[in-house]
């Protein structure tokens, strides 16, 4: 239900504000290092410890990196730092609690930008491997979507003797077997798991022309039952799903968006806006975002209570970051604001320095992984220098940090 126009514009007025470059230093934790380190957030341990997997850079040389799993202490202290001992370009990634007690890990090895190597890989709880490693095929383009603690989701592609390509999705179970095969290049964005099977929450696995649905499945892989969400600003148009959260009277928090325009610039336009469904996948309200940076939502999360979501407008470092915060019923509390500033990422200050006047480049805050925690809202912040000329992202000023978000 919408509410009314007034109240929001109302406590969208009430905004905190905070500068990075004023905050204390325990406000920012530098996670990179030399090189381009990549590291993802994975979640949380039963004891809160903070699960994060990536690679780190061995040598200037972008082949030389090796996998890397680091676990963080609930005062963001290292608890340990798993490197692997294969320098060969490796990388892990979708490090799941499993219900044995181990952490599952997709680790993979690239070589110009392909898989030759994949396998699913265990480690105990104090980042020790186990030494089971269930291999993967690497005869064509595979990337898991999504992993819970039973169940992962696996997109494929494969070229076939005459030129065109298969594209299915599969599920699989932790020990790399079939649970269910499902044809077709469409498939969901996000996974939870529940008590009696799993909620898939974006595009259907089932149906063609493209549908943006809530699915629940059985473990088996079995489709219970689909639900359908209407677009609220443009009828019968697909509206896009993202950033599940279960609650605990077992719904689901969402955000809905849908692009209802372009500028004159060709970019494209969304209209975003917090969505809360019952555990059978109804909608029960949904709370529209007025804001000028509401043309794209780049996370939700629930923190202590409240629900935030993180918007951007532009993409260079200077640019505000707003989030909007509501309380359990869709209701919003108000807007706080973070603007980074390029000094106080030391590594990433230091390139632009020596590059000024060579090369037209761009200091960026990429994005923002939010991190709910006892103490409040962290988030996994990705820096890096970006060419204006050609549009990439130079990997080498790649710089990740955990910062501390404001609060209402």
């Amino acid at each position: 239900m919408k509410r009314n126009l007034m109240m929001r514009i109302m406590t969208a007025c009430l905004c905190a504000v905070l500068m990075i470059g004023s905050a204390a230093a325990e406000n920012m934790i530098d996670l990179g290092g030399e090189g381009c380190d990549l590291l993802y957030l994975s979640g949380m341990l039963p004891d809160e410890r903070i699960l994060l997997s990536g690679t780190r850079a061995v040598s200037d040389n972008e082949e030389e990196k090796c996998a890397r799993l680091l676990c963080l202490n609930e005062d963001r202290t290292v608890c340990w730092d798993y490197l692997d001992e294969a320098v060969n370009n490796s990388t892990i990634r979708r490090a799941q609690m499993l219900e044995d007690g181990t952490i599952g890990v997709w680790y993979f090895v690239l070589k110009d930008d392909t898989i030759v190597e994949q396998s699913l890989r265990f480690f105990t709880q104090d980042g020790k491997p186990t030494g089971k490693i269930i291999n993967l095929m690497t005869d064509h383009d595979s990337t898991i979507l999504n992993t819970t603690q039973s169940r992962l989701l696996i997109s494929h592609e494969k070229e076939q003797e005459d030129g065109t390509k298969e594209y299915w999705t599969e599920l699989i179970d932790w020990d790399g077997k079939t649970v269910a095969r499902y044809d077709g290049s469409l498939f969901p964005g996000n996974m939870l798991e529940v008590e009696d099977g799993l909620i898939l929450f974006g595009e259907s696995l089932t149906k063609t022309p493209l549908v943006n649905e809530v699915t629940k499945m059985d473990p088996q892989g079995n489709i219970l039952w689909e639900k359908k969400l209407e677009n609220p600003w443009r009828e019968n148009d697909v509206i896009d799903i993202y950033y599940p959260v279960q609650t605990e009277d077992g719904g689901y928090l969402v955000v809905l968006s849908s692009c209802i325009a372009r500028d004159a610039f060709g970019e494209d336009l969304y209209k975003t806006a917090l969505a809360k469904l019952d555990g059978d996948g109804n909608l029960l309200w949904s709370s529209e975002v007025e804001d000028e940076y509401s043309q794209w939502c780049y996370n939700m999360t629930v923190c202590n209570g409240k629900t935030v979501m993180m918007y951007r407008k532009g993409y260079t470092i200077n640019e505000p970051w707003h989030f909007h915060w509501f309380d359990e019923n869709g209701k919003e509390l108000g807007v706080t604001e973070m603007t980074p500033k390029q000094e106080d990422f030391e590594r990433l200050a230091e390139y632009t320095e020596k590059l000024k006047g060579e090369k037209d480049i761009n200091p960026e805050l990429l994005t923002l992984y939010p991190l709910p925690m006892k103490d409040g809202l962290w988030a996994m912040a990705f820096v890096g220098v970006r060419d204006m000329v050609e549009g990439a992202v130079n990997e080498e000023t790649m710089d990740e940090f955990l910062v501390k978000i404001p609060e209402l």
